[in-house]
């Protein structure tokens, strides 16, 4: 009986606990579930003002810019000027390389081959007609005879003939001057045949010099960037110059080469067995200098203990500096030998170039430069005298062609034979030669085309823009360069939407700023509205720029307008969303119930009838002072339940 009355206990308090237990949960459930709920804060709909302002961005440029264009290819001597730099009216702006254009050269052929053709024509002209004079005939003969002997000898151009004559001038003139300076200093104006052997050898020296630095200068500079380091380090002065050093250092590596070499198994710093290779190939250079306990007495001997790969000693010229790492990548071989033997070859051929300007001085120590200056100014007025003959061999060979030519045509009008294929043909090369002269008149064009040796500015204004560069060809499809003309101002231009370009007026002002931060000294007023060719719903607004710092290539904010309306409901522009039904806001409604109020979001649809950059102005199924949500702290949808920011 009193098991019976245990049992019953147990089952009592088993409720009781369950009933306590869900009285909590009852009472505390509307809490729980309100924690998993997303959270929103948002603010009552107000009245009050919206300030309506347009804004863009956008970047200044020049109202005006002026290409700059040739009306042929010309190869480019040098640009004398820069992008950023001001010229004017006259300056030169592009140097032409001396020659003919292609377009130049393409007339000139195409001429060559109307003359020939007209002179056949000449010929043949009336050669079946058995009225043929003897005059006609001898004259056609003569024609026949001078093109042959014209087309034996090399053409040269009156273009051409006249720079020989004019560099003909300019070594007579060098020429006298250095007689005149070597017979002051002693010396004789006339150059002897042992120094012009002397000189020829200085020149092949100078030659094998110059092919053995082309061949070997990585090795070259490898070795004598070692040297000035060991010359550097040593405190001793062991070698009087740098050289020396890099003798010393080439014979020592001259005797490394086939060695075998030590390489770590595993990574520096470890400790580990060595493995040796038979080959060093291209690791005995790398091994050399990337362990520094490799060698170490040699390389002291050497004063180059101090140098590893990283070390930035080498230096060649017209490349910059290099580490010795990539050094040893640039070598050929990039053995020791190889190295050693490189720097030998430009070593040896130096010393012999040396030798062969000494043995000039000592023939001649008190003039020999002087000698040295009037041999060569002879030689080369001497070979431009021979090129100058044969020019001129030419020249007289042509005029022959001409006088035979027009003695021809004289003999068949004599005849009073016409042909109108002959007329076109001397029609033609009428036509052609005045487009040479046009190409070779150096001056130019009355729409400010430049066909000269020099291109020449006709504005003031600053480069922008240079699309040539020395050696290079110009294009008469390309301009040249592009120069801004500052005196015709600067302008900006933004895109926007149609109705806000209703919203501002041609000669507004407008505030424009420049950086990260704003601001600037530059101001805007706006020019004109057009038609925006990228978006045709939207307009162009164009705005003059002023101000002592106007730049083009400035990126700017452009800002304007200040009208300010006063809006029976104006709510944030965070509380604004739309979809594809159109704009609308989650209004917060609040549910009581039994344990507690609870917040539910629910959509209402408005429309924005304006907005500057914090609020909107709307209308719709919505009164003053309904609470609107502004930010949720996870995605949130009409209907659904919510849980209110304790910050509001």
């Amino acid at each position: 009986m009193s098991e019976k009355v245990k049992n019953r206990g147990w089952v009592k308090n088993v409720a009781i606990i369950f009933l306590a237990v869900m009285l909590v949960l009852t009472f505390f459930s509307n809490t729980i579930m309100n924690r998993s709920l997303p959270e929103v804060t948002g603010q009552s709909v107000q009245s009050g003002s919206i300030t309506t302002q347009v804004r863009g961005n956008g970047t200044i440029e020049a109202a005006e810019t002026y290409e700059v264009l040739s009306s042929d290819s010309r190869k480019v001597q040098s640009v004398p000027v820069s992008v950023g730099q001001e010229v004017k009216v006259g300056d030169t702006l592009v140097v032409l390389a001396a020659g003919d254009s292609e377009e130049l050269t393409g007339l000139q052929d195409q001429l060559d081959d109307l003359l020939l053709a007209y002179q056949q024509a000449l010929i043949d002209f009336g050669t079946n007609d058995a009225g043929d004079s003897v005059a006609v005939a001898t004259a056609r003969d003569n024609l026949r005879k001078a093109i042959t002997a014209r087309d034996l000898l090399t053409k040269y151009t009156d273009e051409e003939i006249a720079i020989i004559t004019g560099n003909i001038a300019y070594l007579e003139q060098e020429l006298l001057a250095a007689q005149r300076e070597l017979e002051d200093a002693g010396g004789s104006a006339t150059a002897d045949s042992a120094l012009r052997e002397l000189y020829q050898a200085r020149d092949e020296a100078k030659t094998a010099y110059d092919s053995a630095l082309v061949r070997y200068k990585y090795e070259y500079y490898f070795i004598m960037g070692l040297a000035e380091t060991a010359q550097a380090n040593d405190y001793r002065h062991r070698y009087s110059d740098t050289v020396s050093y890099a003798d010393a250092i080439s014979d020592v590596f001259s005797s490394k080469s086939g060695a075998a070499i030590t390489t770590p198994d595993v990574g520096e710093g470890e400790d580990a067995g060595v493995s040796t290779r038979s080959d060093p190939g291209t690791d005995e250079l790398t091994n050399y200098f990337g362990h520094a306990d490799d060698d170490r007495a040699e390389k002291e001997n050497l004063y180059i203990n101090g140098v590893m790969l990283t070390s930035r000693i080498i230096y060649v010229p017209n490349e910059g500096s290099y580490t010795v790492d990539a050094a040893i990548k640039k070598l050929p071989t990039p053995t020791f030998r190889a190295l050693s033997t490189g720097y030998e070859a430009v070593a040896s051929a130096q010393e012999t170039l040396n030798a062969a300007e000494e043995a000039i001085i000592d023939a001649n120590p008190a003039n020999s430069a002087l000698q040295e200056k009037v041999t060569e100014l002879t030689r080369a007025r001497d070979d431009a005298n021979a090129l100058l003959e044969d020019a001129q061999a030419y020249k007289t060979a042509q005029e022959a062609v001409d006088d035979a030519q027009s003695a021809l045509e004289a003999e068949l009008r004599n005849q009073s034979k016409t042909s109108l294929t002959l007329s076109d043909q001397a029609k033609e090369i009428e036509k052609v030669r005045e487009q040479i002269a046009e190409l070779s008149a150096g001056e130019t064009n009355e729409d400010g085309t430049v066909t000269g040796g020099t291109i020449t500015s006709e504005v003031n204004g600053i480069v922008k823009a240079i699309n040539v560069t020395a050696g290079g060809n110009t294009d008469p499809a390309t301009a040249i360069m592009t120069i801004e003309v500052p005196d015709r101002g600067y302008t900006v231009s933004i895109s926007v939407t149609s109705d806000q370009a209703s919203k501002v007026t041609v000669g507004d002002s407008a505030t424009i700023q420049t950086g990260y931060w704003g601001g600037s000294d530059l101001q805007g007023r706006l020019l004109g509205i057009r038609n925006d060719p990228q978006n045709r719903e939207n307009r162009t607004l164009v705005f003059e720029v002023t101000g002592e710092d106007v730049q083009s290539g400035t990126s700017v904010s452009v800002s304007i307008g200040q009208r300010s309306q006063n809006y029976e409901l104006i709510v944030p522009n965070s509380a604004v969303r739309s979809d594809s039904n159109g704009s609308f806001v989650l209004m917060l409604v609040s549910k009581p119930s039994p344990l507690g109020t609870r917040y539910q979001a629910s959509r209402v649809d408005v429309q924005v009838t304006a907005s500057d950059d914090v609020n909107s102005a709307i209308t719709g199924g919505i009164a003053a002072y309904d609470y609107v949500i502004t930010n949720s702290t996870a995605p949130i949808e009409d209907g659904m339940y919510v849980r209110l920011s304790e910050n509001g």
